[in-house]
């Protein structure tokens, strides 16, 4: 009989050397999934796909055994994936949707062949109950800095000279694959599931070891995702950084950022501001972006779009860094010492 792994095990440190191993459809995988997992499926999407409408049909018994045909089609080679993780990890846990029969019998099958295999109780179904019950928590438990500032002054680019200077860092936006803003989708790839970005999040807190963290101040929500309430609050009571840079400095980093011989995305989402800016003014930057005139047209939304939209003037900032200079980041970090000691 094999034997059951449950999530806080893991995520309270209690086992020393594991893997986990998605066994559902690369489908499923690809769309959320517990980071850091590999996918090693049972059943491809296709075959997924046909037992499931079997299934549903009425025809459990069909079901089940067009199951067990592809699974004994897949198990020669699944087996021998799992036995090249064998050197590298004492256990090999693996998970479907719900701790059923795509996990159960490859557990059960490969245990008896003498791999060290357990399977996570529940599946995946079960660890995003326990995300969503431990996510409020751990955020209730830290602190942050939090980063403000105009478009363009560079928030995010700090962000990332801190973490590589070794300091506590959240950075939302790359969490979302998304910028931030109505033009947050350029270069960027498909943002994940709400789901993957909670385990994301959580998985981020849980694994830096501190209490005080860096993060950008951002509105509820990122592109198409939503932040918890509960960071939301933490936000809104963190101390508050105010991050100045000058408008020729804010040009060439949304310049850099932005502009990646993509005129025609470009044109397309600059289209996604007719709720703020006329047709005649949308036409003319679309022009502007034609002629490779991005300077104009980057500057004019600055002005008068981005910084009238997103003025912070409720906001009482208790630290301001110029990020044209170059100590920006280590002024933060001495920050950060005053507060952690």
């Amino acid at each position: 009989m094999y034997e059951t792994i449950n999530y806080s095990s893991i995520d309270n440190k209690e086992l020393e050397s594991f893997i986990l191993i998605d066994v559902r459809t690369a489908e499923e995988h690809a769309l959320e999934t517990i980071p850091g997992s590999i996918n090693m499926p049972i059943f491809n999407n296709e075959q997924r796909a046909e037992i499931g409408t079997v299934y549903v049909n009425g025809d459990v018994m069909k079901a089940k055994a067009l199951g067990l045909r592809y699974a004994g089609a897949n198990a020669e080679e699944m087996y021998l994936r799992l036995h090249s993780l064998v050197d590298n990890y004492d256990k090999l846990i693996l998970y479907c949707a719900r701790g059923g029969f795509r996990s159960s019998a490859p557990v059960n099958l490969y245990k008896s062949l003498g791999l060290p295999i357990f399977k996570l109780e529940g599946g995946y179904k079960r660890y995003r109950q326990y995300i969503n019950s431990h996510l409020p928590e751990i955020i209730s438990q830290k602190s942050f800095i939090v980063l403000y500032g105009n478009t363009g002054c560079g928030k995010t680019e700090l962000l990332k000279e801190l973490k590589d200077m070794g300091a506590p860092v959240i950075d939302l936006e790359d969490l979302a694959n998304h910028k931030g803003s109505l033009l947050g989708t350029i270069g960027e790839a498909p943002q994940p599931t709400q789901k993957m970005f909670d385990s994301l999040l959580y998985n981020e807190l849980k694994s830096q070891d501190s209490d005080v963290f860096f993060i950008e101040g951002e509105s509820k929500r990122i592109g198409k995702l939503f932040l918890p309430d509960m960071l939301m609050d933490k936000l809104h009571s963190g101390i508050k950084v105010r991050v100045v840079s000058s408008l020729e400095s804010r040009i060439e980093r949304i310049k850099q950022e932005y502009v990646h011989d993509n005129d025609l995305e470009l044109s397309n989402t600059i289209s996604l501001l007719n709720r703020y800016i006329s047709l005649e003014k949308i036409n003319e930057f679309k022009e502007d972006i034609y002629k490779h005139d991005y300077d104009h047209v980057i500057r004019e939304l600055i002005i008068n779009y981005y910084d009238m939209k997103y003025a912070s003037k409720d906001k009482v900032f208790e630290f301001e860094v110029d990020n044209d200079s170059e100590d920006a980041a280590n002024k933060l970090m001495e920050l950060l010492n005053s507060i952690t000691g």
